[in-house]
C-alpha cells in the first residue's frame, strides 16, 4: 500500500494477507474506492511491490477508472457488472469484462465458493459523529456478502460521504485497514433541471404518469432525462402518499419526499420510509439522506428481488440513462416500430442486442413473434415522435449508433 495514513482495526489478518493468492494464482478484488483503486494501479504500472494477476470486479465506478488503460491487461483486468464511461470504453474495445447479472442476483457472483468470491475487498465508509459506528454511505449493493467473504477488508473514511441509516452498517471488527488519508470526496451529479426538458422529453414523462401513476403506488425511478421529466410531472399532478422501492434514489425521488408527495404509507414492505440501495445525485442530496431514517438502506438482493416488489404492488418502474450504453427513448422506439414494421429487418446497440442478434440467427423468428406482440407498446410511445428522433442528441462517441440492415 502506498504511504497513507491508515487505522488498523481488527487483528484478523496480518498486512502479508493483502497479497495471500488463491490455487489460480490470481486475487479477486470487489472496488468500490477511488485511493485505492489509484494506488493499485500505480503498483500495477510500476510492478511494485509484486503482485498477483488482479480480477476487479465491481459495479458502476463514477469518474476515471486507471486500471483499464491500454497495456495493463496482463496484470489487472477488470470485471464489470454495471459499466459506463471508461469502462464501458475498454469493454468495447476487449480491454475489460462484462458479467451480465441482475443486481438481484449479486450473490451468486460473489458469495462462498462462487467464481469471483473475493480476496480483497474495498470501499468508502462514513462515521457516525455521535457513536462513531460506520456506515457505508451511499452504497450497500452486494458489499455485505463481499465483506463476510474477503480475506482482507480495506475501507476509506470519507467525510464527504453521508452517514445512511439501514442496513448499511458496518462493524468495526469486520475492517482490517482504514485509510483516512488521501480520499477523494464522493462523486457529485448535477441537480435536474425541470425547467429545461426538451417537449419530447416533457411528453414523454406524461404519458408514462398519466397511463401508469396513481395515488398510493410504489415507485422505483432512475436517473436520466426521461425520469426526470415523470418527476416533473408528478410533482405538479398533486399525485399522494407515493412510496418507493428502488436500487438508485436520486434528486428526483428526494425532490418528492420533501414535498410530501413520497409517504411511503401505503407500502406492505418497509412501510413508512424509502428503501434503496444505491444513492448518487448531488451534494443537496446528500445532505437530505444523511443521518435520516426516512430513507433507508439495503442490500440489492433485498430491493431488486421479485418477491419484495411483489410486496409493494402496485409497483411502477422508471428507469434511463445514467449514461450508460442507452439510446434516447424516442430514437429507439420509432426506430424498432419502423423496423418490425418492415418486416425484414434488424436493430442492434451494444454488447446485449449483438448477442440478441446472433440468437436471432441461431433461431430464426423466435425473437421476432416474441417482439412483434410488444409493437403495440412500442407504437405508443413512439406515436408522434419523429421530430424527436430527429432531433435526438447523438450518444457519446463510446457507444455505436442504431444500425439499421434489411436482407
Amino acid at each position: 500500500m502506498p504511504p497513507c495514513g491508515h487505522e488498523k482495526l481488527s487483528s484478523t489478518a496480518q498486512a502479508p494477507a493483502a497479497s495471500a493468492r488463491r490455487a489460480s494464482s490470481t486475487q479477486s478484488s470487489w472496488a468500490e474506492a477511488s485511493a485505492m483503486i489509484e494506488a493499485i494501479t500505480a503498483a500495477v504500472k510500476a510492478r511494485s511491490p509484486k503482485l498477483p494477476f488482479l480480477k476487479m470486479v465491481h459495479l458502476l465506478l463514477q469518474g476515471p477508472v486507471p486500471y483499464v488503460e491500454a497495456g495493463l491487461q496482463d496484470r489487472i483486468m477488470a470485471y464489470s457488472i454495471f459499466s459506463g464511461g471508461d469502462v464501458r470504453k475498454a469493454a468495447n474495445e476487449g480491454r475489460a469484462y462484462y458479467l451480465p447479472c441482475t443486481l438481484a442476483n449479486l450473490d451468486s457472483l460473489i458469495g462462498k465458493g462462487r467464481r469471483f468470491e473475493p480476496d480483497v475487498v474495498f470501499f468508502k465508509v462514513s462515521r457516525n459523529p455521535f457513536t462513531g459506528e460506520f456506515s457505508m454511505g451511499l452504497s450497500v449493493e452486494a458489499l455485505h456478502t463481499a465483506i463476510d467473504h474477503a480475506r482482507v477488508v480495506i475501507a476509506e473514511l470519507d467525510p464527504s460521504m453521508p452517514f445512511t441509516e439501514g442496513q448499511s452498517s458496518v462493524d468495526a471488527s469486520s475492517i482490517d485497514y482504514l485509510i483516512q488519508e488521501g480520499i477523494k470526496p464522493v462523486y457529485e451529479l448535477p441537480a435536474p433541471d425541470f425547467n429545461h426538458l426538451s417537449p419530447q422529453e416533457r411528453r414523454i414523462g406524461e404519458l408514462i404518469a398519466e397511463s401508469f401513476i396513481q395515488d398510493g403506488v410504489t415507485l422505483q425511478v432512475g436517473i436520466g432525462k426521461i425520469p426526470d421529466a415523470v418527476v416533473a410531472t408528478i410533482k405538479n399532478a398533486g399525485y399522494r402518499d407515493l412510496g418507493v422501492q428502488t436500487e438508485l434514489y436520486g434528486d428526483g425521488l428526494m425532490i418528492l419526499q420533501e414535498a410530501g408527495i413520497v409517504t411511503n404509507r401505503h407500502k406492505k414492505a418497509n412501510q413508512g420510509y424509502s428503501t434503496t440501495s444505491l444513492i448518487m445525485g448531488s451534494r443537496a442530496l446528500y445532505d437530505f439522506v444523511h443521518m435520516r431514517t426516512g430513507v433507508q438502506m439495503r442490500p440489492s438482493a433485498y430491493t431488486n428481488s421479485a418477491e419484495t416488489v411483489r410486496k409493494n404492488s402496485p409497483f411502477v418502474s422508471v428507469n434511463t440513462a445514467l449514461g450508460v450504453a442507452m439510446d434516447p427513448p424516442a430514437r429507439v422506439a420509432y426506430a424498432v416500430q419502423r423496423l418490425l414494421e418492415r418486416d425484414r429487418a434488424e436493430a442492434f446497440v451494444g454488447w446485449p442486442e449483438r448477442l440478441f442478434v446472433k440468437l436471432n440467427a441461431l433461431l430464426p423468428g423466435l425473437v421476432d413473434r416474441s417482439l412483434r406482440k410488444q409493437l403495440p407498446v412500442i407504437a405508443r410511445y413512439a406515436r408522434g415522435v419523429p421530430s424527436a428522433v430527429a432531433d435526438a442528441p447523438d450518444r457519446s462517441s463510446s457507444l455505436k449508433p442504431i444500425q439499421e440492415s434489411v436482407s
